[in-house]
């Protein structure tokens, strides 16, 4: 029985790594790729991100931002 180790990344080693043209995240150490949306997804965010958008400046509550990316831990 062989056993496979796969080194786990922390968010510096992520970031250094070199851009291939592919969208990845980091989840739990590891790199995966995600798939691209599609229309719907699209119209969607746009539609729900313009209300929001709206709301958020006239209330003064701050910024909305949509698919942005987000650092929720730096360590595996």
């Amino acid at each position: 029985m062989s056993e496979t180790t796969v080194k786990l990344l922390t968010a510096d080693d992520f970031y250094r790594l070199p851009d291939d043209g592919h969208s990845y995240e980091l989840s739990r150490g590891e790199r995966v790729e995600m798939t691209p949306p599609g229309f719907e997804h699209s119209d969607l965010m746009l539609g729900i991100g313009s209300s929001l958008r709206v709301y958020v400046k006239a209330h003064r509550l701050g910024v909305a931002v949509v698919e942005g990316g987000f650092l929720l831990d730096r360590d595996p």
